[in-house]
């Protein structure tokens, strides 16, 4: 018999890396109550874990904020929404100055300054970062500081549902990942900063990011939107690297026409065609056609980009690692084993899918309920990830501005209770574990793989096929999902359930949203729609839940936000789709 612990507090902030860690600290200085809960344990979890840059703007250091404005729009092909880009902008360096007064340090350059990294492997002209060397250095710090502010700390709690009375949200309930005891936590204000999701298909160390505050949000009603720019395609250098040689020496050949590019993704396939990897399906689709292995193009490359490339792989603290003999100045192709990582339904990070914003403070389509973070789709950054750093850098911003909101509007209401719907809460949470048969959640992980993997499906994508994974992924959620039971019969396998149940969910609804955005935008490529559609969808696709089924609607963006539609359409969109056809 599980016991039952019941927690009161001004505001429940969910999710205790970094964006959670700084709403909880926010609300204190505002005189909230805080209780702060995780699934693992806060300030040693998260996707900060793997982080190791922070963006920050600040004019003294000769940033200007209208370019750092449109160069973020321009990558993201607009698909950001340009208030929240400027106030991550704007508030960036006090969050950074926050981070320093406890205790962070960041990597020096000249003058005991940080050191400053221009752009990033894949993205940027004027956009830079700076270094902290690894979140598993700046988490600790950050949770000394939240308990230094008495922010109530609980680890080690799985948060399975959200707790509504007449819409309005007031608190969450759980369980304890390791004796199963049931928590229920009442809150006048709650905030989820659970961060991003990764579907299961990934070799990588985010693996185990799980889309649990997006499908807890889902099924309580929020909307949920940006879901069709899921997913990353990196190239990642594998084995050694066997040399450089001058393209003259080579039968491939570079067609001389001008290709905007990122360094080291400006590359060209075995037909001679530049492939630009910024455009995520340009590499995918080439490769389909059967013109791989995609080689670097290091001549195409400028000097600033060069130099960039050469300051992250000299910082022993970085992920992108050289061989020895690699020196990107030498220019000619890059060649040599190679593979690329497909991280296949990632969250798109820094604010570009997730949770809907509906104001520019935290808040959600449900009254009660804030966010932050990788799960909130802010629109900070639009349909491409703009370059290292922002995924930190938009964590503590949106996570500042919802502590802060959340504590305001927590003194405006009432704490409520519910019992009716705590016990329903209760009974859903622990629906596995009663249940002695079923499917167990390494299988429907399986499932949703097998599914959303292929190229097909996910990265070329076209809308027969889209249906077709949608139909089964319904299928699943509704007919299997109810089905689960946990393996082992304890509260890690019931945990295993709840994430396979939300990662199917995210699954279904980025295929959804997929299909609904008839246009090739940023990380999404429809081989049946493979262009830009403007002003026709310049818009978010916002999905909810309604009578159980999926509903799914565009919201356009405010004409003010839009791109000049009089500049040309090859100016307006410098990076290429593969076969797009431009109309002059």
């Amino acid at each position: 018999m599980v016991s039952e612990v019941v927690s009161k507090s001004d505001v429940l902030v969910i999710g205790g890396s970094i964006a959670g860690i700084f709403a909880a600290i926010k609300a204190r200085e505002e005189g909230a109550s805080v209780t702060l809960v995780d699934k693992a344990y806060t300030g040693r979890s998260g996707a900060a874990v793997f982080a190791s840059a922070f963006s920050v703007f600040n004019s003294d250091w000769g940033h200007n904020l209208s370019q750092w404005q449109h160069e973020i729009s321009e990558i993201g092909e607009y698909m950001n929404n340009p208030e929240w880009t400027e106030i991550g902008l704007r508030e960036s360096y006090a969050r950074y100055e926050e981070l320093v007064s406890w205790g962070v340090t960041f990597r020096e350059g000249t003058e005991r300054l940080p050191l400053r990294m221009p752009g990033t492997p894949r993205t940027g002209r004027v956009l830079e970062s700076i270094d902290f060397g690894g979140g598993w250095s700046i988490l600790p710090l950050m949770r000394k500081q939240a308990l230094t502010k008495s922010v109530t700390i609980v680890d080690r709690v799985m948060i399975t549902g959200l707790l509504k009375d007449e819409g309005q949200v007031i608190g969450a309930v759980g369980f304890h990942t390791g004796n199963g005891d049931f928590y229920v936590f009442h809150a006048k204000a709650t905030i989820m900063c659970t961060g991003a999701g990764n579907l299961g298909a990934s070799t990588h160390l985010e693996r185990p990011l799980t889309y649990d505050g997006e499908a807890i949000a889902y099924r309580a009603g929020a909307f949920i939107s940006g879901s069709e720019f899921s997913g990353h395609l990196y190239p990642v250098l594998d084995s050694e690297i066997e040399g450089h040689i001058p393209l003259g020496d080579r039968e491939i050949r570079v067609a001389p026409e001008e290709v905007r590019h990122a360094p080291m993704g400006c590359s060209i396939d075995t037909d001679g065609k530049k492939v630009s990897l910024i455009t995520l399906s340009s590499m995918v689709t080439s490769i389909a056609a059967g013109r791989g292995p995609i080689l670097c193009d290091l001549d195409a490359e400028v000097p600033e980009e060069v130099k960039a490339v050469m300051a992250m792989h000299q910082n022993p603290d970085s992920a992108l690692v050289f061989d020895e003999k690699f020196d990107p100045t030498h220019g000619g192709l890059l060649y040599g084993t190679a593979r690329t990582e497909v991280y296949t339904g990632l969250s798109l990070h820094g604010g570009g899918t997730g949770i809907w914003s509906a104001n520019t403070d935290g808040a959600t389509s449900l009254a009660g309920l804030y966010a932050a973070g990788d799960c909130y789709n802010s629109g900070a950054v639009g349909a491409v990830y703009p370059g290292s750093g922002f995924g930190t850098r938009n964590a503590a911003v949106t996570g500042a501005r919802a502590g802060t909101a959340a504590a305001t509007y927590a003194k405006t209401t009432k704490l409520l209770i519910n019992r009716t719907e705590t016990d329903r809460e209760k009974s859903a949470a622990y629906a596995p574990l009663e249940r002695t048969g079923g499917f167990d959640a390494e299988w429907v992980t399986q499932q949703i793989v097998s599914l959303m993997v292929p190229f097909y499906i996910f990265l070329v994508k076209q809308g027969d096929r889209l249906r077709a994974g949608a139909t089964l992924l319904e299928y699943l959620n509704k007919q299997i999902g109810p089905m689960m039971y946990c393996r082992p019969k304890d509260a890690h396998g019931l945990r295993l359930v709840h994430e396979a149940r939300g990662r199917a969910l995210m699954a279904e609804v980025m295929l959804r949203s997929a299909e609904f955005r008839t246009e090739s935008r940023g990380n999404h490529y429809r081989e049946d729609y493979p262009q830009r559609d403007d002003p026709g969808w310049l818009a978010w696709v916002k999905v909810r839940d309604s009578d159980g089924n999926m509903e799914v609607t565009k919201q356009a963006f405010p004409k003010k936000w839009w791109p000049d539609l009089s500049v040309p359409y090859e100016k307006r969109y410098p990076w290429r789709f593969l076969n797009e056809h431009i109309s002059q």
